[in-house]
């Protein structure tokens, strides 16, 4: 073969190499979206646009072999050119490599410093290139800061990380920045925390919705290691275990001239961290920024594991829950805020109210106005008994948040209640006088004179109830005020010989029931003159009997919500969700949610009585739970 042939083959083999094959072909499902979209946070991958910026800055292949270099040029052409896509490239850049690290090591730290300056630079300080909301990029500038942040809490707690510091030092690739360390601006502060977690790094289960808000910081939990113990033995202080915040580090502007060509100068900042359920917006110059918040992850904290004891356990032997009976405060006592307290059922815990309180703390005015308390029982108690507990609780709660009795938003308090606890709840609200109680079943009342001064005392504390004047409105759900037919039942009288009180409690009752019948057995009294919380709620009980056509005091209200299993007539929704006619009551006596009859739910003089579809557990219904956030807000305005 000539020279001259093989120089044209060659030639022509080289144009075919040079020219490109154009195909087009149309996109699947959002994915030319995915792909344009794609970056270092959702797939791992560099985006097209930095990888587009490198190719043309011919820094792309130095970038493979000396990412540290790369950046660093960057880095010096940012500070002369303030340009915004630049500094949002070497934010990615920066957290693209942070993430080939292992662990939190040291490089690790400096390439998320340099990801968490130059993020904030894009949103703060570089000259801007068009309308921020209008720009993906702009949120994507957020996540990084936020990312990037979260990375370097994280770091820093692998190196002992504690809120009692003054200042702390996060270092770049080339730079550092020196944070100043304010105290937290929390309502409730020990003398230092334990530890800083970011809930980035935590997935939640069982819960239905997750409560967030998209904004600048990195939402993070404080745990304590110095508790905030409280003289009520029944007032369990749990909020200390895990503390929702949000740190914020605002960068100052560098009016400094660089140094040199080679170097950049050092930056300052300030850390801050907010409380996130009192505080969502801050000012940074003169913009308003929202901060990011959690609230699901925190509150997951704060509630695993904390169920020593089913409910079902705790129902058969009080005994075994006695010491942990109480309210629990999900968060330091506020008091500009308004208690709302949630009393469960029977069988259950305070795990029951989680999804409707995780739920709650996602409404901005719900939580901005109210803070939430649990009560814990054993349900197999006597329900005057668990009543009494429950009315002394929130006694002494009062006499220590608001002793001379002035506070506005306490004497506001709500309770809410499921079943059982509806019944417990009540009993605050109620004008019951002892001797209501032992005419009822054995006693004549006569028969009082003949007691000890201090046992008198005792039946007067546990059997007498006058309303609280601070417990203003109740919401009752699938609550049994005209009892409960199952437990007439074979197996809940079976059920009822397994149950067994605390000894403290009936040991005292024994002897003093043991004076006044005393020809009565023991097996008698037992069953007869102190029923358990199974049978108190027999539509034929002592409780019932006594309690079923109280009123309440003119300047309380309450709501009902009721389950209901069958099918719904075929009504308009508003009559099928809020029924206030007793025409319309008297037509429905045959709906149950499977535990409770309508009619036994019904009370007379309730504001609203919503019905829904539904079993006994409706309170974990998502329009039960709206339904109660239409209460709340509603008691705001008439507060």
């Amino acid at each position: 073969m000539s020279y001259q042939i093989i120089f044209c083959l060659s030639f022509l083999l080289i144009l075919n190499y040079c020219s490109s094959s154009l195909t087009i072909s149309k996109w699947k499902n959002d994915e030319q979206y995915r792909t344009i979209s794609n970056h270092t946070l959702i797939s791992g991958e560099l985006s097209y646009t930095a990888i587009q910026y490198l190719v043309e800055k011919e820094e792309w292949e130095d970038f493979q072999s000396e990412p540290n270099l790369v950046i660093q040029d960057l880095q010096l052409e940012y500070q002369k050119s303030r340009l915004q896509k630049l500094a949002l490239i070497i934010a990615e850049l920066s957290y693209h490599l942070s993430q080939k690290e292992k662990d939190y090591n040291l490089r690790s730290l400096q390439y998320n410093g340099t990801a968490f300056y130059y993020s904030y630079a894009y949103l703060f300080f570089s000259h801007r290139t068009g309308s921020p909301q209008f720009l993906p990029d702009y949120r994507r500038a957020c996540d990084y800061y936020n990312r990037s942040l979260s990375n370097i809490v994280n770091s820093l707690r692998a190196r002992k990380l504690s809120t009692d510091i003054d200042s702390l030092e996060i270092p770049m690739i080339q730079g550092n920045i020196h944070v100043e360390w304010k105290k937290p601006n929390l309502n409730y502060f020990p003398k230092n925390f334990e530890n800083v977690h970011s809930t980035y790094d935590y997935k939640v289960g069982g819960l239905s919705t997750y409560q967030s808000e998209y904004g600048l910081g990195v939402p993070i939990v404080l745990t304590s290691k110095n508790k905030d113990t409280s003289e009520i033995l029944e007032l369990k202080n749990i909020y200390e275990d895990a503390v929702p915040a949000t740190l914020f580090i605002e960068i100052a502007p560098d009016k400094k001239k660089i140094p040199s060509s080679e170097s950049i100068a050092d930056f300052y900042a300030k850390a801050d961290v907010f409380d996130s359920l009192k505080i969502n917006t801050i000012t940074v110059g003169n913009h308003s920024v929202p901060l990011e918040t959690d609230f699901s992850t925190p509150f997951a904290l704060l509630m695993y594991d904390r169920e020593k004891v089913s409910g079902i356990a705790a129902t058969l032997n009080a005994q075994v829950l006695d010491q942990d009976q109480g309210l629990y405060m999900l968060e330091a006592y506020q008091k500009d805020k308004i208690p709302v307290v949630f009393v469960h059922g029977l069988f259950s815990s305070p795990y029951t109210w989680i999804d409707m309180i995780n739920y709650l703390y996602g409404i901005p005015e719900v939580r901005k106005k109210y803070q939430f308390w649990i009560y814990w029982y054993p349900t197999g108690n006597p329900i005057y008994y668990s009543g009494y507990r429950f009315k002394e609780t929130l006694l002494a709660i009062q006499n220590k948040y608001d002793p001379i009795k002035t506070n506005p938003n306490f004497k506001e308090m709500v309770i809410v209640s499921h079943s059982m606890g509806g019944l417990v709840s009540k009993l605050t609200a109620l004008s019951i006088n002892e001797a209501e109680w032992l005419q009822s079943i054995i006693v004549n009342v006569k028969d009082l004179e003949k007691l000890k001064k201090e046992d008198r005392e005792l039946l007067k504390n546990m059997l007498h109830f006058e309303p609280l004047a601070f417990a203003k409105k109740f919401i009752f759900i699938a609550v049994p005020h005209g009892g409960s037919k199952l437990a007439e039942k074979w197996w809940a009288k079976a059920f009822n010989s397994f149950i067994r009180f605390p000894e403290k409690a009936w040991g005292g009752i024994q002897r003093i029931l043991n004076d006044l019948t005393y020809k009565l057995s023991l097996s008698e009294i037992q069953t007869r003159s102190i029923p358990t919380g199974v049978e108190s709620l027999r539509p034929d009980s002592t409780f019932i009997s006594v309690t079923r056509n109280k009123t309440f005091p003119k300047d309380v209200s309450f709501h009902s919500i009721h389950g209901v299993s069958e099918n719904l007539p075929l009504l308009s929704r508003k009559k099928v969700l809020y029924m206030f006619d007793r025409t319309e009551w008297e037509s429905s006596l045959g709906w149950s949610d499977s535990v409770v009859d309508y009619k036994s739910s019904f009370l007379e003089g309730a504001e609203s009585n919503l019905v829904l579809r539904g079993n006994h557990s409706v309170h974990r219904n998502p329009l039960a739970i709206q339904e109660v956030i239409r209460i709340l807000k509603e008691h705001i305005k008439q507060d």
